[in-house]
């Protein structure tokens, strides 16, 4: 994403790129916390499915995180 938006938009600040940064370790604990939580929650088919069902929710979610982001000069 950080070089997306350095290339894409022009956005090469340290205050713009911070929150990517930033995630570039969280990501990886995010993961690991996601999976042990879905392991101790998910016993069930019924419960897999719900999961499923909002793990969509929330990656739709993430996709749109970039669209509203343009350079300030606009």
């Amino acid at each position: 994403k950080i070089e997306g938006l350095i290339q894409q938009f022009g956005i090469d600040d340290d205050r713009g790129l911070a929150f990517f940064a930033l995630h570039r370790s969280l990501d990886v604990k995010h993961r690991e916390w996601n999976r042990a939580l879905l392991k101790a929650l998910v016993k069930t088919e019924a419960d897999r499915k719900q999961a499923v069902a909002a793990s969509e929710i929330a990656v739709k979610a993430l996709w749109t995180l970039l669209d509203g982001v343009q350079p300030a000069s606009c």
